[in-house]
Parts: structure tokens; sequence; C-alpha cells
């Protein structure tokens, strides 16, 4: 934990740099300008109130695996995003995302992981998820999504891992699921099925 850390130093000499993790560095308010970083391929930035901020990040098109939880990420920060064609893996636990937010989902093909958990994410924001042939995780624990949404998810084949903690589902959702044949891992927790 670096909890004084309010600046990052210049860091743009470290051009070779992939990974960068500044986990509960909450006293960043800011995202720093990592732009000279163009070899960074993991960034973490959980628990940094760095908000919509994040936005700058969107030159850092080598950028894999983005985890953002509990950074106060909007939409708006969000959608800014959709430059980086590169990201496998996008954590967005308890940001202030809605259904909008997951327009930018359309842009990150290569996407593979996904959690929106203790989210504004509802059954519309599900729809866009439909551009993502390769997701193979999926947490949507306590967001706003219901039976109806789970009709959006039949599509995701390649989906391995789904996490549903959320009590808004019920027997008739999870009917919804059964082409989901490669399916391995499945948490129900919380669901009203009988």
């Amino acid at each position: 934990r670096c909890e004084s850390l309010t600046a990052l130093p210049d860091l743009s000499a470290l051009t070779a740099l992939k990974e960068l993790n500044l986990c509960y560095c909450e006293s960043l308010t800011a995202v720093p300008d990592l732009s000279a970083l163009t070899a960074l391929e993991e960034l973490d930035l959980g628990w940094c109130r760095v908000g919509d901020g994040v936005g700058h990040l969107r030159s850092l098109t080598r950028l894999r695996r983005l985890n953002l939880p509990c950074t106060r990420t909007t939409d708006g920060a969000l959608v800014q995003l959709r430059d980086l064609g590169a990201l496998e893996s996008l954590n967005l636990d308890s940001c202030l995302i809605s259904d909008g937010g997951l327009s930018v989902c359309q842009s990150l093909r290569q996407l593979r992981a996904l959690d929106v958990s203790d989210t504004r994410v509802g059954n519309p924001g599900l729809e866009h998820l439909a551009a993502l042939p390769q997701l193979r995780s999926l947490n949507l624990s306590f967001t706003l999504v219901t039976d109806q949404g789970m009709q959006c998810l039949k599509g995701l084949a390649s989906l391995k891992r789904l996490v549903l903690d959320t009590r808004l589902l019920t027997d008739h959702g999870l009917a919804s699921l059964r082409p989901l044949s490669g399916l391995t891992h499945l948490d129900l927790f919380g669901a009203t099925i009988s």
C-alpha cells in the first residue's frame, strides 16, 4: 500500500515497463501521464480515487489487463477506452458505470474477462456483450440484471465462468443459460431459484 502517494514521479524513461501496480494508492486522485509507457500490458489502479481520469489511458494500446475496481470510473470515462483493442481483462467492480458505459465492449473484441459487479449495469447493458466472442469470464454480481438479461448471454459460446450473485434471478432466467454448454463455473449465490 502506498497510502501517502498523491502523485507519481516521472516514469517516462521506463519505456520497457510491462506491469504497473498502483493498487490501494488511495491518495492518488488523478491518473498520471503514462503515455510514454508504450510497452505497458498490465495496469492496476484498484482503489485509487482516479475517477474519470482513466480516459488518459487510451494511448496505451498494448494494454491487455486493466484493473479499475472502486476507482469511481463513470460511463463517460469508460467509452474513452474504446481504442484499447488488445485488452483481454477489464475489472470495473464497484465503479459508477451503467448500461451506456458497456457500449465500449463493442470495440474490445479481445476481451476474455469482464467484471462489472456492484455497478448499475442492467439488462440493456448486456446487449453490448454480444460483440465479445472470446469472453470466458463474466461477473454480474450485485447488478440490476434480471431473468430477461440472461437472454443476452446465451450466444456467448466461449463463456466458462459466470457469477450471478443477484436476488433478481429466478429459475426462468437460469433456463436461458442452457445453450452455454462450455460453462464450467456458475455462481448463483443469492439467486431466487428453487
